[in-house]
């Protein structure tokens, strides 16, 4: 039995009683460890390529990203009209849980992207945006 691959240990109690202990040859791996961690990584990439390709060469050195985490970027954009430039790209942007009536005129789009929501924070120095959105307390509202 010691000459099997699956052998873990060995114990003698007395001359008659033996313990031997062995692994599983053959194991079911169904935990969602492994895809998990996949779909984390390629979630990664995805905001990578998104600032790098999309948002550093639209925006240069007027785009700031204010906070991140697993699945989200937060901007301080200095542009003229950030929508506008949504509606243009908007196949970059999931906006299937925007009201349909929202205030920007921005079309729901791109639902088969479950992971990617685009939530936009904005305030221009000059003119706030036009909007019945409740701002807070540093001038900030969020478009939806």
């Amino acid at each position: 039995m010691i000459a099997k691959p699956n052998f873990h240990s060995g114990s003698v109690f007395a001359e008659n009683l033996s313990v031997v202990e062995m692994r599983k040859l053959e194991i079911k791996f169904d935990k969602p460890i492994y895809v998990g961690m996949c779909i984390f990584d390629i979630s990664k990439v995805c905001l990578y390529e998104f600032q790098h390709e999309y948002m550093s060469s639209m925006y240069r050195n007027k785009c700031k990203i204010m906070y991140s985490d697993t699945d989200n970027l937060i901007y301080h954009i200095e542009c003229d009209d950030v929508y506008k430039n949504m509606i243009r790209d908007i196949a970059r942007f999931n906006t299937s849980d925007y009201p349909a009536d929202n205030v920007y005129n921005i079309p729901l789009a791109n639902k088969k992207i479950p992971w990617w929501r685009t939530k936009i924070m904005v305030r221009n120095r000059i003119r706030w945006t036009e909007s019945e959105d409740v701002r807070d307390e540093n001038g900030w509202q969020e478009g939806h």
